[in-house]
């Protein structure tokens, strides 16, 4: 019974689950826009070649 009171080791495994998704979310974030941040990228170089 006292362990299924102790309520840190369940603490911590939700806030290693919250990294995780958030970890996840930035990810797809980045893959999502990395095609429009390379064609600016490319458009800011080609503007400083001239």
């Amino acid at each position: 019974m006292r362990y299924l009171r102790h309520a840190e080791g369940a603490t911590a495994v939700e806030y290693g689950l919250l990294a995780g998704i958030i970890g996840g979310a930035l990810i797809l974030g980045i893959g999502a826009f990395s095609d429009n941040l390379s064609a600016m990228f490319t458009t800011i170089n080609d503007l400083i070649k001239g």
